[in-house]
């Protein structure tokens, strides 16, 4: 038989900032919800704070961190496709999406495109209509694969300093990396020169 849950108590003992942590898990062993009270920091108004940061799973995969000791948002969400491959991360401080990452896959279940958003925490943007979502664009990273399922070109574009660092990987018969290069492509280098 498995544990269902176990609870670990830390702290000083007048129970002055004592640290609490709850952990529950599924009849598998998979963990359920872990939930951690302890002092934090709040980075908008500059000062320390309690945190209730509660993790929840599925299917053994972390779908959300949040701390409950605030009223809103506050911490991140995850969502994934039905692979569980993390399609989706978003991130919140106090009811404000700050940060997004979009993850695609392709039919062999390969990441091809990972997308950030960076929204900041004093700016307007409205996460329901997502008007002008692409303003947002921090770095899009495109993967391409060879027969062998190997990594083969990483290309990161930048778009806040509007160029495009392009990782290439060189493989031997044994699959084994043999050569890796990198260019930089911008307004003044136009073309990858790297072979």
């Amino acid at each position: 038989k498995k544990v269902k849950s176990v609870i670990v108590k830390t702290g000083f003992q007048n129970d002055e900032l004592s640290e609490r942590n709850f952990y529950y898990f599924d009849e598998q062993g998979f963990p359920t919800e872990i939930i951690k009270y302890e002092l934090g920091i709040n980075y908008l108004q500059r000062g320390l704070r309690d945190e209730g940061i509660h993790y929840k799973f599925q299917r053994g995969k972390l779908v959300s961190k949040l701390n409950e000791m605030t009223s809103g948002l506050d911490g991140e969400i995850f969502q994934y496709d039905n692979n569980m491959n993390l399609i989706s991360e978003k991130h919140y401080m106090g009811n404000i999406l700050v940060k997004e990452i979009v993850q695609k896959f392709d039919n062999k279940k390969r990441l091809s495109e990972k997308i950030d958003y960076l929204f900041g925490a004093f700016r307007e943007y409205d996460e329901i209509s997502q008007k002008n979502k692409d303003s947002f664009l921090y770095e899009k990273i495109e993967y391409e694969y060879d027969i062998n399922n190997n990594l083969v070109v990483e290309s990161k574009k930048s778009f806040r300093e509007n160029f495009i660092l392009k990782k290439i990987l060189k493989y031997d018969s044994s699959n084994n990396i043999v050569e890796e290069g990198q260019c930089l492509i911008n307004k003044i280098n136009p073309e990858c020169k790297y072979y």
